[in-house]
């Protein structure tokens, strides 16, 4: 008698890549990332405060590169670059 196990119905995303091969993620990845970069711009926070601008600048241009739309840190790089 053949299984009756569901297969995963989480909702999928598919984004092209410069080679034109497709990526397939599922919401929860995309949440994850989202996580991620939260706890990325969480850190960088703690860098700055430190006094060590230079560090944070580099670490807010590596959130900004996961997502160009977090919260204020395009802001943040033109305060850290001036």
């Amino acid at each position: 008698m053949p299984s009756k196990r569901a297969s995963p119905t989480a909702p999928r995303h598919e984004v092209a890549d410069v080679s034109g091969r497709r990526i397939v993620w599922t919401a929860a990845a995309l949440a994850m990332m989202l996580v991620v970069v939260a706890l990325a711009a969480w850190a960088v926070l703690s860098v700055l405060r430190s006094g060590s601008r230079q560090d944070a600048l580099k670490h807010f241009l590596e959130v900004y590169g996961a997502n160009i739309d977090y919260r204020d840190v395009a802001e943040r790089i033109k305060g850290l670059r001036s």
